[in-house]
């Protein structure tokens, strides 16, 4: 099997593998260039544009991504604690 097929199949069974807990090692590579979303080691500030302001009426209180924990508040995708009128350029409306 060559390099492009793998990479192929690789992506078009990421969504199964996220769902199901599986993975092969191209896939943890893929999902390790995406995001690291185990909070504490995130993306650094800088490169999502976070500002401890809220933008309009986007706010991490209203993020998907926001996590509440012991220590404070934190991101699943920004590394180390948020605030909650803060913002980033992956802000996504929460449920």
């Amino acid at each position: 099997m060559g390099s492009r097929a793998m990479d192929a199949e690789g992506v078009r069974n990421m969504p199964r593998v996220l769902i199901e807990g599986r993975s092969r090692p191209f896939d943890k590579a893929v999902m390790g260039m995406a995001f690291d979303l185990r909070g504490s080691e995130g993306l650094d500030r800088a490169s999502v544009k976070y500002a401890d302001r809220p933008h309009g009426v986007q706010r991490c209180a209203e993020c998907t991504h926001v996590l509440a924990a012991a220590q404070g508040v934190r991101c699943s995708i920004v590394e180390g604690q948020v605030g909650l009128n803060g913002w980033c350029a992956l802000w996504t409306p929460g449920d």
